[in-house]
């Protein structure tokens, strides 16, 4: 917006002329106004009312923000160059102060030939964040040519000219129509073909689209199918299927109670369209929610649909074991993959004994399957082509078994490795559902656990929704900022117990002494009453940035991190009035002993600086080391021996006992305090020293040290 002439904004009545000359936005918001003001006198009541009245209206839309009011002539540049930006209402009294001190300063200064130049700096406003399109289909900047016959590109051609506006001789109603789709559409490309000479063939020359098998929950899981009449129902296929029989899987049910979940499994090389036509069709809105599982995704299947999302700058987020991925989510539709290995470990040949289900994986030649072969047909490949020589001895009965039936047969590579591919969907898919019922009745049809990622994942949902009582587990908080910078101050004040054998009260022992003065609640570091001589005894610890050190910082240096960005004269000056407050309540009987970390920094007590830094619980809790002693040893005539520890974990936890609730933190008993009175009862985590025996080559305990 810009104002195109001069606007006058005040009345005829007024002791005053307010011209808005400019007024236009800026980048990111910012809307800047440009004012002329001339006097008809000289007193200051009339430039106050000029100045609100140019406020006033700058403000009129945008009532919450900041405002900085810059006047703009050329000895005003040279005599004052900080404007601040200000509140609306702090910022009258700041500009009047210093109009008044440049006035003054600058008498030849003309105030009609100033312009008041006045930015609005509005408060941002919080806005919901639109969806992602996903979906192509909806997407309106992509026009879908919706059509049955072989004409969809000169379809596409005319549609593009007509929503530009290029077809000459048409009125704005045919150009709709021709957009969408209408009989008139393929009249136009008819005619563009007709005038380019390019005959109209009756089959396209490439078959496009995705080919959809249409059988039982493998693809269309909004109208699910059965074997109902033992056959698969194949169409817009690029090969055709003869004499498949699927009988072995003895399927009688249609997986009714599986819903978004979709199995799928790939076998390389998948060729360059198969990917990018899967993800297209389901990384959609009609698949939001959906849950994709694949057997040993993380292996392979995931990583060349994490490479199309990733291409296509789609977000997402992945959690992954080192290179292998375990798991995708496609943000904005929840549309999530994950490996049923990461819940049975078994194979996928071994679904149909484990689940107990009628079924067969059968073989396929991996080894066969490269670029060149794609299109085989003759004798079966050599037993080499099926990883013969990596079967154990019984698989290898089994299989020379099936191949000596089989081997003088053709094969077709495009139909074994469908029905292959096919035989793994199914078993996976049958095996997930029977896995997954089983979950569901002994849950009481509370936990699906594909709804999670790993088995453990899910088992600890299971204890902690079934098996959990209420008040068993306490959640501790984190150590905060503010608890670290105090270990200092704990430190001196157990020095200063040691050392004068008394029980000083602080944050670890007690939590800090809270003194209500004039309805204000004070705490201090440390407190300490003296019985015998009735002498109360205040121990403060002070911070040097936080409490304003005259010895470390500069009185006009601003404490960055105090919310109200102080000085440190002011904290200084706030620390001394707060302790004369509490000396003022407490006297006569009060003793105040005070230390600045600078000061406390230049001493040492390592009487207490071991066992005062608080327990961090992750410390007791190590995996397995292990340790390269020797990399390489000939052994012509000896035998090598593998020696191990056991893992305890386990049995510790079935066996051993866990603690619940809320945990009592000790401070003040040392190791021979414990070992000298073993009557008291003590479970839990203890910090202490251990010293390893000498001479012991593999260590026991973990330790580390700089990081």
């Amino acid at each position: 917006m810009e104002a195109k002439k001069d606007k006058i904004l005040s009345k005829r009545g007024d002791s005053y002329k307010l011209v808005l000359t400019k007024e236009y936005k800026h980048k990111a918001s910012i809307y800047v106004f440009n004012y002329k003001i001339s006097l008809k006198d000289e007193k200051q009541e009339t430039f106050t009312n000029a100045f609100d009245h140019m406020v006033d209206y700058s403000i009129k839309d945008y009532p919450n923000g900041r405002i900085k009011i810059v006047p703009i002539h050329e000895i005003i540049i040279t005599k004052h160059k900080s404007w601040p930006i200000r509140t609306y209402n702090t910022v009258k009294k700041l500009f009047m102060d210093q109009m008044e001190r440049l006035l003054n300063s600058a008498e030849e200064l003309n105030l009609e030939e100033v312009i008041f130049e006045v930015t609005i700096i509005p408060n941002k406003r919080g806005k919901g964040k639109a969806l992602k399109i996903l979906d192509v289909i909806n997407k309106r900047s992509i026009i879908q040519i919706k059509n049955d016959d072989t004409i969809c590109l000169s379809r596409a051609i005319v549609t593009s000219l007509a929503s530009n506006k290029l077809l000459e001789n048409f009125t704005n109603s045919q150009l709709k129509h021709i957009k969408e789709g209408r009989p008139l559409q393929k009249r136009v490309a008819e005619d563009l073909h007709e005038q380019s000479g390019v005959e109209i063939k009756e089959e396209a020359n490439q078959e496009t689209g995705i080919h959809i098998m249409n059988f039982c929950i493998a693809y269309d899981l909004e109208n699910i199918y059965c074997f109902k009449n033992n056959y698969v129902k194949v169409f817009k296929c690029d090969f055709n299927i003869d004499d498949l029989n699927l009988l072995e899987l003895d399927i009688d049910d249609c997986f009714s109670d599986v819903e978004k979940i979709p199995f799928r499994e790939y076998e390389t090389p998948i060729g360059n369209s198969v990917i990018d036509n899967f993800c297209k069709y389901f990384i959609r809105d009609k698949f939001k929610d959906y849950t994709f599982i694949s057997h040993y995704g993380k292996g392979y299947d995931m990583q060349p649909i994490l490479g199309w999302i990733i291409k296509n700058k789609i977000e997402h987020s992945i959690i992954s074991s080192g290179l292998k991925l375990t798991f995708i989510f496609i943000k904005g539709i929840n549309l999530r993959f994950i490996d049923s290995i990461n819940f049975t470990l078994c194979g996928l040949a071994a679904f149909p004994k484990t689940f107990g289900f009628v079924g067969n994986k059968g073989y396929f030649p991996h080894y066969f399957n490269t670029t060149e072969n794609q299109k085989y047909k003759g004798i079966y490949p050599d037993k080499e082509y099926f990883g013969y020589n990596t079967m154990t001895i019984k698989n290898k009965e089994l299989f020379d078994e099936w191949y000596n039936k089989v081997k003088e047969k053709e094969f077709k590579f495009y139909k074994e490795i469908f029905y292959y591919c096919l035989l793994d969907v199914l078993i996976l898919a049958k095996g997930c559902t029977l896995y997954r019922k089983l979950f569901l009745n002994i849950t009481n049809n509370c936990i699906d656990p594909f709804q999670y990622i790993t088995i453990a994942q899910c088992c600890t949902k299971i204890f902690k929704t079934l098996m959990l009582t209420n008040e068993t587990i306490g959640i501790h908080k984190k150590m905060t900022i503010k608890e670290v910078h105090s270990q200092k101050s704990i430190q001196w004040l157990e020095y200063i117990s040691l050392e004068y054998n008394i029980m000083i009260q602080h944050a670890k022992r007690g939590g800090e002494k809270k003194l209500f003065i004039n309805n204000k609640c004070y705490k201090v570091d440390g407190y300490y009453y003296d019985r015998e001589n009735k002498m109360r005894n205040v121990y403060e610890f002070f911070g040097c940035y936080w409490h304003g050190c005259t010895k470390c910082y500069s009185p006009e240096e601003i404490c960055k991190k105090d919310r109200n960005k102080k000085t440190m004269k002011e904290l200084y000056d706030q620390t001394k009035e707060r302790l004369k407050t509490i000396e003022d309540y407490l006297k006569p009987n009060v003793k105040i002993h005070t230390i600045w970390e600078c000061e406390f920094d230049q001493q040492k007590y390592p009487e207490v600086d071991p066992h005062l830094k608080p327990i961090d619980k992750r410390d007791a809790f190590y995996g397995g080391r292990t340790e390269t002693i020797q990399l390489y040893n000939n052994l012509s005539d000896l035998k090598g021996r593998y020696v191990d520890f056991c893992s305890l974990y386990p049995s510790v936890n079935k066996y051993c006992k866990y603690p619940i609730g809320h945990p009592i933190t000790y401070t003040d008993i040392s190791v021979d305090d414990y070992i000298k009175n073993p009557h008291r009862n003590y479970f839990g985590i203890m910090k202490c020293k251990i010293l390893p025996p000498k001479g012991l080559y593999h260590p026991v305990l973990p330790y580390k040290q700089f990081n």
